[in-house]
């Protein structure tokens, strides 16, 4: 059903090449950045996982009395990782009070349907292998070899989108704040929003959701819930979610959600995921 994705990955490269051109016009700059990967062999996901990252801070903070880093994951990390980067760039450019230290992890994946939505039973739904890599594998190893803050953000978008909502739902204590772009919530079932578990820990969350007008016909958001056909099941398995929290948002949960029916799924994500960095950028201030 998701065959969006190769689109999206053509978009993405030629974003990517664009971006990663424009990260030394900075770095001559007043800002420092450096580019690399590791791996880690994963005895969770059955494979080496190749990560990637991006770390920034300002050119005069690198000794040893500067802030420690905020780190923000990213699924996709081939294309999300720069992306990601070049957009906070332009938002720390022009806005001095924000933190100027950020650490930008983004993880690879060879199988995006097997890393991000694997086939699952639903009755109950098992753990998560890409949580439990993340829990297990990655966080210790990103916290050992990078020292940071603790505070810790995730972006995703389709199927990336998709596990950053389950990992909101399901792994909320991972994170501290979550941006999906057009999860793809049709997967498995729709099983994730037939009995969402909104997080309740004492521990203040932050979720933004974007979507697009990923349906055909010209019917507004609230006409096309009533529809029943393949085509709409994106979208309203979005809304479903997206009204439940608003009927049930926890006290402590921040939670905002931006619908952009001139964008389609292929191209809502640099949009969406640039208002949810915007967004959560704002609350540190």
């Amino acid at each position: 059903m998701n065959h969006y994705a190769p689109i999206w990955y053509v978009k993405a490269i030629c974003l990517l090449l664009c971006y990663c051109c424009s990260f030394p016009l900075y770095a001559q700059r007043q800002w420092a950045i450096e580019k690399d990967s590791f791996s880690i062999v994963s005895s969770v996901m059955k494979e080496k996982k190749m990560i990637q990252w991006v770390s920034i801070h300002r050119s005069q903070d690198g000794n040893s009395q500067s802030p420690l880093p905020k780190v923000i994951y990213a699924f996709d990390g081939e294309y999300q990782t720069n992306l990601i980067a070049r957009t906070l760039l332009h938002f720390l450019e022009t806005d001095s009070s924000l933190p100027s230290n950020w650490l930008i992890v983004g993880i690879t994946h060879s199988n995006r349907r097997k890393d991000l939505a694997p086939e699952l039973p639903t009755n109950p739904l098992p753990a998560f292998p890409m949580a439990i890599f993340i829990q297990k594998e990655l966080l210790p190893y990103v916290d050992k070899h990078f020292p940071n803050d603790g505070n810790r953000w995730v972006f995703g978008h389709s199927y990336g989108g998709l596990a950053v909502v389950h990992l909101f739902l399901r792994y909320t204590h991972l994170f501290d704040c979550y941006v999906a772009s057009d999860p793809s919530l049709w997967w498995n079932n729709q099983c994730l929003v037939q009995s969402p578990i909104l997080p309740k820990s004492g521990v203040h969350k932050s979720l933004f959701m974007g979507f697009s007008k990923s349906y055909n016909g010209a019917e507004d958001t609230g006409q096309v819930q009533k529809r029943v056909d393949g085509s709409s099941m994106h979208i309203r398995s979005i809304l479903d979610l997206h009204h439940y929290i608003q009927l049930h948002q926890p006290p402590l949960l921040t939670y905002s959600a931006k619908y952009y029916p001139e964008e389609q799924h292929n191209s809502v994500y640099i949009k969406a995921e640039s208002d949810g960095l915007r967004q959560l950028l704002g609350t540190l201030k």
